[in-house]
């Protein structure tokens, strides 16, 4: 039974060899026997997937073949489809532990070939540090775990990247970075505790004026009050010149007596509005204009939550939750 399963990965690595493209036209070759029937089946898959340029889940049918047969040859098929994918750290990694574990397995040529393919791939990854102002921070690079802090420089494929930072109590960090290929960056991450320090926010408050609706109702009654006087005034005048028309001999006619009489009472009014609204006018302004006002109380201040900020090549962000 177990013959027949080596025998039938076997076929199935010889097909590859025709389907898959290859970085320099180099092709891996069979691996030995000793595989599992799902091995052999997650292999076939892999190489369907690859020919519909499902890229992704193709590597993860090539890694669960590799993990259940630890056949080094499986590797290379990894390497390739990491490099369609961009990923030039698990190229070159897969690669490389491709010649480590097939040692003198691999022939010489096909050593080369791939040494060559490495030295290439190699000025498109770059060695990143990350450092955290307090230690166990939790790291994920592409929300790929990538351990604890401190931590060693890691390799990163050139390109953009998602960098997340997490730790219990603190505030949580998320950057986009941009890394050149060949670089040795420093990411520094400065995580705050969550509630900790606080900034503070305070509104602009307009001043208060002197000038209430009191004021302005004063200052209305005061303008109706001297506008009736300079009414009745003008009629006053119309009934003197009226009584000046009127001609008469001996005693007053009766329409002169009624004319007098108006332009007396239109006199006295003009009089008595026209003072009454001087009064409300000066009343008022003297009012308003020494008038107490209180400095208006201080806005409340708004409290939000510590800011954390990210550095690194692709520029600087802030991070924090308000």
């Amino acid at each position: 039974m177990t013959l027949r399963i080596a025998s039938r990965l076997v076929q199935l690595v010889g097909v590859c060899l025709f389907v898959i493209p290859t970085i320099a036209s180099a092709q891996p070759a069979e691996p030995a026997g000793g595989s599992t029937e799902e091995a052999g089946a997650r292999y076939k898959r892999g190489l369907e997937m690859y020919r519909e340029e499902n890229y992704r889940g193709a590597l993860v049918e090539f890694k669960r073949a590799y993990e259940l047969t630890h056949e080094y040859k499986v590797l290379y098929n990894v390497g390739q489809v990491c490099y369609q994918l961009q990923d030039y750290v698990c190229a070159v990694t897969s690669f490389e532990q491709y010649l480590r574990d097939g040692a003198a397995d691999v022939p010489p040529e096909r050593q080369q070939t791939v040494r060559n393919e490495i030295q290439k791939l190699r000025p498109r990854i770059a060695n990143v540090t990350f450092v955290t102002n307090v230690p166990g921070v939790s790291l994920t690079i592409d929300d790929v775990p990538a351990g604890t802090t401190p931590l060693e420089p890691r390799l990163v494929s050139a390109g953009a990247h998602r960098v997340s930072a997490t730790k219990e109590g603190y505030l949580p960090l998320s950057q986009t970075i941009e890394i050149a290929g060949a670089d040795q960056p420093t990411i520094r991450l400065t995580l705050v505790q969550a509630g900790g320090s606080r900034v503070v926010v305070r509104e602009k408050v307009a001043p208060t004026s002197q000038w209430t609706t009191l004021s302005y109702v004063g200052l209305g009654v005061g303008g109706a009050l001297i506008a009736g006087a300079g009414v009745t005034g003008f009629m006053a005048l119309n009934s003197s010149s009226k009584m000046k028309d009127e001609q008469y001999v001996g005693s007053a006619s009766s329409e002169a007596t009624s004319l007098q009489s108006d332009v007396k009472a239109f006199r006295l009014t003009s009089d008595i509005l026209a003072g009454a609204g001087v009064i409300t006018l000066a009343t008022t302004l003297y009012l308003t204009l020494t008038r107490k006002v209180e400095a208006p109380a201080p806005a409340p201040e708004k409290k939000t939550s510590s800011l954390g900020v990210l550095v690194g090549p692709g520029g600087a962000s802030v991070v924090g939750s308000f």
